[in-house]
């Protein structure tokens, strides 16, 4: 795209092209209309862009009869962000005195769970949402981290057999009643890696809560987890329920006696270690 304002008299076309750091900054310069960029929505395209991630997936670049950018701005700001060109369709000549703006990115953006489910795949929800929880306690700073899905479905290719056993165990009623499936998958997910027939156990004194003493560490973490949390926001609350189930299994692995779960500080990106 040029940046001279002449209206093109064509109908819309589209190509396939690819996009240099410098062309995605020139073209930036016809941006005019678009909503206010997001950085780490930016940032997050770009990743994709670096790791190989990025597909002619039918989105389009899209340019008025005047040459100027209507959407795509953020694609374009990865592409610098990323220094490396990127193939990408792009379609010039929309209307700019219709309501073509109005109509743009009006339907809903794919979730994981949606992209996990449409490969076939068990338990989409349930493991969308155990990867997204596992990939923020590998965080780099206590913000959420939003996981794309391509990064998802890398991840549960990546071991599918143990994220389905994880899923259905976590899935079970009486454990779903307690503890956030999310949170419990990826504890679970750890414990079994530490003992598998000790993780089954504790599972089975989780889930019941038969025959425990005063003070064992699975029904002290049972009540605690019971127990209501005030004014606590989701994201704390989910990080407070790992830190108990970790805390608990630490302390029934070592067996010793838990009349109560301590607070924690640690922030809410911590992988916690059990033993």
């Amino acid at each position: 795209m040029n940046n001279t304002a002449r209206k093109i008299e064509t109908r819309p076309q589209v190509e396939a092209v690819t996009i240099t750091p410098s062309m995605a900054l020139d073209w930036l310069k016809t941006n005019t209309h678009n909503r206010k960029a997001r950085k780490a929505h930016v940032a997050r395209l770009a990743n994709e862009m670096v790791k190989g991630n990025w597909q002619l997936n039918g989105e389009t670049i899209k340019f008025d009869t005047w040459g100027r950018l209507i959407d795509g701005q953020h694609r374009l700001m990865a592409i610098i962000e990323a220094s490396q060109p990127i193939t990408m369709h792009v379609c010039t000549g929309l209307a700019a005195d219709s309501d073509v703006f109005a109509t743009i990115d009006v339907g809903l953006n794919r979730s994981a769970g949606s992209v996990l489910a449409m490969n076939g795949i068990k338990y989409a929800n349930e493991i969308a949402a155990g990867i997204a929880f596992m990939k923020q306690t590998f965080g780099n700073s206590t913000n959420t981290l939003k996981v794309t899905n391509a990064d998802t479905l890398q991840t549960y290719l990546a071991n599918p057999e143990k994220w389905q056993k994880v899923a259905a165990i976590a899935s079970q009623n009486e454990i779903r009643e307690i503890v956030r499936k999310p949170v419990f998958s990826v504890w679970l997910w750890d414990a079994l890696d530490v003992s598998e027939p000790q993780a089954v156990d504790f599972v089975e004194m989780f889930r019941t809560g038969a025959n425990l003493e005063i003070n064992h560490p699975v029904l002290t973490l049972r009540k605690s987890l019971i127990a209501k949390i005030e004014n606590v926001n989701n994201v704390k609350f989910r990080f407070l329920q790992y830190h108990k189930l970790c805390t608990a299994w630490n302390a029934w692995r070592d067996g010793r006696k838990l009349k109560r779960i301590p607070a924690t500080n640690l922030p809410i990106n911590t992988r916690i270690k059990l033993h």
